[in-house]
């Protein structure tokens, strides 16, 4: 008998909403089933607007980014981070 270890169970499933004002940096990897796996930050990108852009709470955008930075009252992302969405490459 062969043992097989399941995927990891979550309920953070990112979803690109698509650009806007404050998160409107670019989707640079996405998994096998068309989910946004890595977001390239841009200039002025802010903690909660991203989160929102993918449809997860600021929480869950730690949780996936233990060492996330940010600066300013605002939470700014520092530009050219690359964060990661996909829960099953923690």
């Amino acid at each position: 008998m062969q043992w097989v270890i399941p995927l990891r169970q979550t309920n953070v499933h990112p979803a690109d909403g698509g650009t806007r004002a404050y998160a409107s940096g670019t989707v640079t990897a996405k998994t096998s089933t068309g989910a946004p796996k890595r977001y390239l930050i841009a200039p002025g990108d802010i903690t909660a607007v991203v989160a929102q852009r993918f449809g997860i709470s600021v929480e869950d955008l730690i949780w996936l980014n233990a060492n996330l930075e940010v600066f300013g009252d605002q939470q700014y992302l520092y530009e050219g981070t690359t964060l990661n969405l996909d829960p099953n490459s923690l």
